[in-house]
């Protein structure tokens, strides 16, 4: 049921290896109101999440800093800062972040340097 109320939100499901029940997820299409509250139904399965351009606000990344396995995320083209950013910070398995195109700073740049697996970060044409 959880993966039908998720394919009925507008994500895709996608496992990462046969016999795995790791998850890949990422955006269909934006739903008129994103629910990230969706995804804790799969939350230790989560390993790559793909929200790109998908109206995101800094409140709303609480919920991802939620999830104890995610190793890869893109939150590009998002209108996101460093306050978003400070709820990631407890993402310990996390190896890619794309921040392209984002409100993040320097200074949130640096509160990401405590992550003790972060292999890749993007951070460019930052908007003002």
């Amino acid at each position: 049921m959880k993966i039908q109320n998720l394919l009925s939100e507008g994500f895709n499901l996608r496992l990462l290896a046969t016999g795995s029940n790791l998850l890949s997820v990422s955006l269909r299409k934006v739903p008129v109101l994103l629910n990230l509250n969706s995804l804790s139904g799969i939350a230790d399965q989560l390993v790559w999440l793909q929200l790109s351009n998908s109206g995101l606000q800094d409140t709303v990344l609480e919920i991802l800093g939620e999830l104890p396995n995610l190793r890869k995320l893109n939150l590009s083209k998002n209108n996101i800062s460093d306050i978003g950013v400070n709820y990631l910070t407890g993402l310990a398995h996390l190896e890619y972040l794309n921040l392209y195109e984002t409100k993040v700073s320097d200074s949130g740049a640096a509160m990401l340097a405590t992550l003790p697996h972060l292999k890749e970060l993007y951070l460019w044409q930052k908007q003002m």
